[in-house]
């Protein structure tokens, strides 16, 4: 098995998301012989909830502690950002307590939790670099989830 380095998948896998959403909802075939990652990302807004020290090993304590502290500047860069939606890598959770604390999860068709914050799908995903999503296996679920919370809200 070929060993694929942190940086590499994490962007990669986010521009086969970003194909997949941005040109109908394409099936795992087409975006695996269409989606250039340069290009791809260039559509892309990327807001890091991690503004804390420590590379790429993440502590959801220091996460959560950092983002509730400054929840003004967090809502601030989604409101600037103005995005159709939000797919949280891992930290799904935490954006929830500091956005929508009184929000209620639901479930997709294909079994993904999301809410709604001031009318945006918020999805529960997992990290771009996380080590199931290698393979793009888990592209066809939150692909399909997508499309649902968008074109449910008409």
């Amino acid at each position: 098995m070929r060993r694929v380095t942190h940086g590499y998948t994490y962007w990669r896998t986010l521009a086969r998301w970003r194909y997949a959403l941005l040109n109908g909802f394409a099936e795992f075939d087409r975006i695996k012989k269409n989606y250039t990652s340069s290009a791809a990302l260039l559509s892309v807004a990327i807001m890091n909830l991690k503004k804390t020290p420590g590379g790429s090993k993440a502590q959801s304590k220091k996460i959560g502690e950092f983002a509730k502290r400054n929840r003004d500047y967090v809502i601030r860069e989604i409101e600037l950002i103005s995005p159709q939606v939000i797919i949280c890598g891992g930290v799904g959770l935490i954006l929830k307590e500091v956005i929508n604390p009184a929000g209620d999860w639901r479930n997709t068709a294909k079994g993904l939790r999301y809410f709604h914050w001031n009318g945006i799908p918020v999805l529960d995903y997992k990290h771009p670099s996380h080590h199931f999503l290698r393979e793009s296996n888990l592209d066809a679920p939150l692909v399909m989830a997508t499309k649902e919370l968008l074109l449910s809200r008409g």
